[in-house]
């Protein structure tokens, strides 16, 4: 993914925010040992959760390429959409 270093957090984010607003929704877990000794699962957070996102697209892992096309599709919606407008409003 060819981001500048400012940007690659960000796109870190919008990975973590559509994994969690799949449905059902996606989660970022570890496991902790229980008092009985039992491991029980917690959410780890969006702030960790963005950092073992943005190790996943250093290291290009499969599991979050498919977020990446997704990115990039919506920012090409995005930049397509922008051009209809500007063309739109040189109209008027």
């Amino acid at each position: 993914l060819a981001a500048s270093k400012v940007d690659k957090p960000k796109v870190a984010m919008e990975v973590v925010q559509i994994w969690r607003a799949l449905d059902p929704p996606g989660r970022f877990l570890t496991k902790s040992d229980g008092a009985s000794g039992e491991g029980l699962w917690r959410d780890i957070g969006d702030k960790r959760a963005r950092e073992k996102a943005s190790q996943c697209l250093r290291e290009r892992t499969a599991v979050v390429m498919p977020f990446v096309k997704q990115l990039q599709e919506n920012e090409r919606k995005k930049k397509e959409e922008a051009k209809k407008k500007g063309v739109n409003n040189s109209k008027s």
